[in-house]
């Protein structure tokens, strides 16, 4: 689902991680992102994995870019 930061505004999607929790990221793919999409649910994926993975776009959680990722996790 595509939304917005609450607090920087950028442009974010939201997923799943495979606990059922929810997992911001940056909405646009990365080459440089370790995070992949499979049917809708956030996967956070090691180096070696991401030599593999090459042809999937890559995200990166939005926690990691946020000027304000600190408000975030402190539940603000």
């Amino acid at each position: 689902m595509s939304a917005r930061c609450s607090t920087c505004g950028a442009p974010i999607l939201w997923a799943k991680t495979a606990k059922g929790k929810p997992m911001p990221l940056d909405a646009e793919p990365r080459d440089d992102g370790n995070v992949v999409l499979e049917r809708g649910v956030a996967i956070v994926i090691g180096p070696l994995e991401h030599v593999t993975r090459r042809t999937e776009p890559l995200f990166v959680s939005h926690l990691a870019t946020c000027p304000q990722a600190k408000d975030h996790r402190k539940g603000r």
